[in-house]
């Protein structure tokens, strides 16, 4: 370096004497910067490097803390995302379930008797010696002239779309009636269906008096056909029965045992017979025919059937 600013001297010396010092000070300034320059490489090449791999130190650090806070801010959204879902989950099965409380639940329904009876006879249950008519036909208003078997069957079809509403599953003996179905048969789709309950639908007739009128429940005596189901049976009607009468209003002809029906002694599933009224009262003959009082034995019975259930 110091041999290329020399040269600027000798050429300057040749011109006159007055250029000599001003090329001696361009010399040592460029001599300086030079060195200065030298100096700063050095530096430079011995400094800690800076690039993006190392420095940031903080910002890396900044940034993983960042990114942990979002991971935990979208754990915890995700947490509280699942605990909502699981309780609209929760909420929504408990809604469910007070809709419909009979859900899964089979239930047999018959509409008592039919419009025409058969004379025929059928053992009163199963290998027995003793028999009864097949069907008969019922009896009839003594102020509408409805026959039993009409009424029967418009309360059934109304109870079916209420235990429907409820949620159960409704198996219809009949749903017409021009049909010919033994007590024994009637029985035996309940079983065939396994029903947790099999309902038959009744209204009465009491010879000779047109003051009786009310609500009556039957129940299978225990005997040799109904031992498997009398028990169970006898559950179920006392704790219907109050909840109907309470409901409908009627009055209360209470619980009867009977060990000699054969819609009971063929039955290998729980059941209970209704006896909804006497339409040998003329009163309750014309509330039995009405929509109105027809909607709501249906809705009690319904509602009783909720309740026998819930109790299980």
């Amino acid at each position: 370096m110091a041999r290329h600013a020399q040269l600027p001297q000798r050429h300057a010396a040749k011109r006159g004497g007055t250029a000599r010092p001003v090329a001696i000070g361009v010399a040592a300034g460029a001599i300086v910067v030079a060195v200065a320059v030298g100096l700063l490489a050095w530096a430079g090449a011995f400094a800690p490097a800076t690039d993006a791999a190392d420095a940031p130190a903080e910002d890396t650090a900044a940034s993983a803390d960042a990114a942990s806070s979002a991971n935990g801010s979208a754990a915890g959204d995700a947490s509280a995302s699942s605990e909502a879902t699981d309780a609209s989950s929760s909420s929504n099965g408990t809604a469910q379930a007070a809709a419909w409380p009979l859900e899964g639940v089979v239930i047999a329904v018959d509409a008592g008797h039919q419009a025409k009876g058969d004379s025929k006879q059928e053992p009163i249950g199963p290998g027995a010696s003793e028999t009864k008519a097949r069907v008969t036909s019922g009896t009839t208003g003594v102020a509408t002239g409805e026959l039993e078997s009409q009424v029967n069957l418009d309360v059934a079809l109304k109870l079916r779309d209420e235990l429907e509403a409820r949620g159960a599953t409704v198996v219809m003996v009949r749903t017409a009636q021009d049909v010919d179905i033994s007590n024994s048969e009637r029985a035996k789709i309940a079983n065939d269906a396994g029903a947790a309950l099999f309902i038959r639908l009744h209204c009465d007739g009491v010879d000779g008096s047109q003051s009786t009128k009310g609500f009556m429940t039957l129940e299978p005596g225990e005997n040799a056909y109904t031992k498997g189901i009398a028990t169970e049976s006898q559950r179920a009607a006392r704790i219907m029965h109050p909840v109907i009468v309470s409901e409908t209003g009627a009055a209360d002809r209470g619980i009867v045992e009977r060990n000699d029906l054969s819609g009971f002694n063929w039955c290998t599933v729980p059941t209970v017979l209704f006896e909804m009224g006497c339409m040998t009262n003329p009163d309750e003959d014309r509330a039995l025919a009405s929509d109105a009082y027809q909607q709501k034995l249906a809705t009690a019975i319904a509602d009783a059937t909720v309740a026998y259930a819930g109790a299980a």
